[in-house]
């Protein structure tokens, strides 16, 4: 909620980076709940692999922030532009879905039972 929260300020404020910088926030809450147990427990290497994958994805998004104002250049784009498209994009095409493979591998027979059960 306190996420959404901020992203909805930067929205009413017009700062584009509150919203940017909430994406990677959302996604490790997301992601977190989708790694815990039916006991409330948290599967560990789910929960390693969420938070390095999403460690990763907020250092790419600061870097493209911090960068929107300068004149440096990144493949022949502007360095915040080249970040998003270069490195962020790719990252998170390949990333996110091979970290969604992992956790459902590591979570789906457990739900399973327990939907049925």
């Amino acid at each position: 909620m306190a996420v959404a929260a901020f992203a909805l300020l930067g929205m009413f404020t017009d700062t584009w980076q509150m919203v940017f910088i909430a994406v990677p926030l959302f996604a490790v809450i997301m992601m977190l709940l989708g790694s815990l147990h039916s006991d409330g427990s948290w599967e560990r290497v789910s929960t390693i692999a969420i938070v390095a994958y999403c460690s990763g994805l907020g250092v790419l998004v600061l870097w493209s922030i911090l960068t929107a104002s300068g004149d440096a250049v990144l493949w022949g784009l502007p360095m915040s532009m080249g970040v998003i498209f270069y490195l962020l994009w790719p990252y998170t095409a390949v990333g996110a879905g091979l970290l969604y493979a992992l956790v459902f591998d590591r979570t789906i027979d457990e739900k399973r039972l327990a939907a049925a059960a």
